[in-house]
């Protein structure tokens, strides 16, 4: 009977990743939010410690940290962010889909976590027409959470694949 409970229960067939091309240093990003928050900002030495409190040695960018120092307006700063996040998305979920043997035509739901940037159209709805991917499937964007935003996706993914295993198996 064991056996039969956990056939009926969403699994994780597979997992990737993508990363953006540039590898930051948690010092340089520290050194560089000194430079350009301290100006504006004369308390900005007391959130330093977040910096080396937040056992984070590297992080990855789209844009070099140089980037960051020059002015820019958010319209600018979102475009990147949006074709970034597009481009990443892509590739995680061919590298994905590929791990599992599946393809674009297997998938009936997609959520997309972001605590990065604004989209609208949200990033789901670009990536389905990127990879023209069904325009019937559920769609959920997931975002403004920060970095528990992975684990409330993850969560509600598998609340919709529990819930489709329940719809198909009460029609047999």
């Amino acid at each position: 009977m064991e056996s039969n409970v956990h056939a009926a229960c969403p699994k994780i067939l597979s997992i990737a990743t993508a990363v953006p091309p540039f590898k930051l240093r948690q010092q340089d990003i520290s050194e560089v939010a000194a430079r350009l928050f301290s100006a504006k900002h004369s308390d900005f030495s007391h959130y330093m410690p977040v910096y080396q409190n937040a056992a984070i040695d590297t992080r990855y960018s789209c844009v070099p940290l140089e980037w960051y120092e020059r002015p820019c307006s958010f319209s600018e700063r979102n475009a990147l962010y949006i074709k970034n996040a597009l481009d990443l998305l892509e590739e995680a979920a061919h590298k994905a889909l590929e791990r599992a043997e599946l393809s674009f035509d297997d998938i009936d739901s997609l959520i997309v976590v972001s605590s990065s940037g604004i989209a609208t159209p949200s990033l789901d709805a670009l990536l389905m027409e990127r990879l023209g991917l069904k325009r019937d499937m559920e769609r959920l964007p997931v975002f403004g959470l920060g970095c528990c935003g992975g684990v409330i996706g993850l969560a509600r993914a598998a609340q919709l694949a529990q819930a489709r295993l329940q719809s198909i198996t009460s029609t047999w």
